[in-house]
């Protein structure tokens, strides 16, 4: 019958592909075993080159991977990104970069495919995405490399995702306080002192206010550890040019801010003729814009939650040969992003008024019994409305790196129970007189 027809032939393809599968993965055989043996015990243009290239064929079948492929493809991005960086002295040949991505973006459907078989369990697809989505971030701020501070940002398309990277300029400000400021500062600190009696420390904090007297007008750096002649600039030191950037679906605008983590700069390097070449401070600047609807966190319980694009945006203090990114929290400005949703949330109300909405989130954080299932937070970010052209914008300050998740900050809009107020996993309902969160107090009759 057709029936036993259809189901000989997937068995056929099932059997191929799995066929297919050993070739390409098999720890002893495979053929990702040998792109890492070529470069583990070092690395070369050619050889990054040869790597790179065949890591992109690797994953031109993603339905053809095990995780015996992702475990190979982490361990060669271990190698690769940093060669390419190479104290960030040579820029690196773009074919090489783009053959990275490609792989990294057919790896990230690779890893969905293998979950959806069962290959792989939630927790170590969380562990392989999280590897993954931090060698992308590392690669996008590599690619600033050999672009100028404030040249368009460089867009490239990848399987699962386009990006946008550039630098930002990160003007050096005066980290110099007024002698009045500085004055005012210590004279409270005295005063507090003498309130609690402690006479030695008021003789200790005079003599801090003519120590700092005397320092006025030097500029406060320090030597980074084992940073080959870099200088870290102090926190809130350096401000980074705003970003206003339109992409498929969503769109972000970030107002120029002072950065709340101290960064590194780019020594100065010297020519042949023996000239210096000193580089302003910058930041590079990166956004994921993952196509399709691909939600790299697929495997997550809030899943079936999401209703728009997902977007990572990373911060990175430019030339750090550790991918140290910045951690952007608890910012003193607004960054606004706005996304398209795929479902407008229902307007029907139950008896106590609630309805569902939309959540502007982001990945990991701080979570409450309030937030989503799942790596999704609420915090830090407000949400909008929806507008006619189901456009709907998130207020946030918080994006880029978040300590406490250890990676890149993804955004996104959820579809989720909210009250009577609208408000996201909200308490208020409506009482019997139809008021929401009253008491009934407003009965009459």
């Amino acid at each position: 019958s057709g029936r036993r027809r259809a189901a000989r032939l997937l068995l056929a393809t099932e059997s191929e592909r799995a066929a297919n599968t050993v070739v390409r993965c098999d720890p002893s055989s495979g053929q990702a075993r040998f792109i890492y043996q070529s470069i583990e015990n070092g690395v070369t243009e050619s050889t990054a080159a040869s790597a790179a290239s065949t890591l992109k064929q690797l994953y031109s079948a993603p339905s053809e991977i095990s995780d015996a492929c992702t475990t190979v493809l982490t361990q060669a991005l271990d190698v690769l990104i940093p060669y390419l960086a190479r104290d960030w002295q040579q820029v690196p040949a773009t074919a090489i970069t783009q053959h990275l991505s490609d792989a990294i973006g057919n790896s990230l459907e690779a890893l969905s495919l293998m979950y959806d078989r069962a290959e792989v369990t939630s927790s170590l697809t969380a562990t392989r995405m999280a590897a993954i989505l931090t060698h992308l971030e590392n690669l996008l701020a590599l690619s600033t490399h050999g672009s100028l501070t404030g040249e368009s940002f460089l867009a490239v398309t990848s399987p699962n995702f386009k990006s946008n990277a550039a630098r930002l300029a990160a003007p050096i400000t005066s980290t110099r306080r007024s002698e009045e400021e500085h004055r005012e500062d210590v004279q409270r600190q005295i005063a507090q002192l003498r309130r609690h009696s402690i006479a030695r420390r008021e003789f200790e904090a005079e003599a801090l206010l003519a120590e700092e007297e005397h320092s006025l007008g030097e500029e406060i750096e320090e030597a980074v550890p084992g940073g080959g002649g870099r200088k870290l600039l102090a926190s809130s030191t350096t401000t980074i040019t705003a970003i206003s950037l339109s992409l498929v679906q969503t769109t972000v605008q970030m107002p120029t801010m002072a950065l709340p983590t101290a960064i590194a700069v780019v020594p100065c390097s010297t020519t042949p003729s023996g000239a210096a070449i000193c580089q302003t401070g910058s930041v590079a600047a990166s956004l994921m814009h993952f196509t399709q609807f691909f939600d790299p966190h697929f495997y997550d319980a809030s899943a079936s939650l999401v209703i728009a694009s997902v977007l990572g945006f990373q911060l990175q203090a430019f030339g750090l040969p550790s991918f140290s990114p910045i951690t952007m929290d608890s910012l003193p400005s607004i960054i606004t992003l706005k996304f398209l949703l795929t479902t407008i949330p229902s307007p029907v109300r139950d008896a106590r008024g609630h309805h569902k909405v939309a959540a502007c989130v982001t990945w990991g954080g701080d979570l409450s019994s309030a937030a989503p299932p799942g790596g999704w937070s609420r915090a830090r970010c407000t949400t909008g409305d929806v507008d006619g052209a189901q456009f709907i914008e998130c207020f946030c300050t918080r994006t880029s790196y978040i300590a406490s998740v250890g990676g890149g900050a993804q955004h996104t809009v959820l579809n989720v129970p909210g009250d009577c107020t609208g408000t996201p996993y909200g308490s208020q309902s409506m009482d019997g007189c139809a008021v929401c969160g009253g008491g009934k107090s407003t009965f009459r009759g």
